[in-house]
């Protein structure tokens, strides 16, 4: 993963025991621009509880965001999104490029949760 500016990228994953994890999402990125990533995994495995709805990636006030070649892996029926895409990620592909997902997912979770548009439509 790169990141051109000097903005950070967080992982926040807080273990309550080894088989609870409390708060989500797993990838956390507010204010960042030119970031990649590139070739990379998510999996939970069965034993990972979770005691709400969650994603495993969720992206705001970006810019310049490319996700290529993500491998997802999560049974968890409280998964309700792989990335969620935040009201104020630029428009189009200059906010946020996203190629090649593989998902291994139940099948009411959504690949991606583009919240841009709720957000137009909302306006009067």
């Amino acid at each position: 993963m790169t990141c051109a500016d000097r903005k950070l990228l967080f992982l926040r994953a807080q273990i309550l025991d080894a088989a609870q994890v409390i708060v989500s999402p797993l990838l956390w990125a507010r204010g960042v621009s030119n970031v990649l990533l590139e070739n990379s995994a998510i999996a939970n495995g069965p034993a990972v509880v979770r005691k709400r709805k969650y994603s495993c990636m969720d992206l705001d006030d970006a810019k310049d965001v490319m996700i290529n070649r993500l491998k997802v892996n999560d049974a968890s029926p409280q998964l309700n999104a792989v990335v969620v895409v935040g009201k104020k990620v630029a428009p189009g592909e200059s906010g946020i490029k996203i190629s090649g997902l593989k998902l291994n997912v139940p099948p009411t979770a959504k690949p991606v949760l583009d919240c841009r548009a709720a957000a137009v439509a909302a306006k009067p």
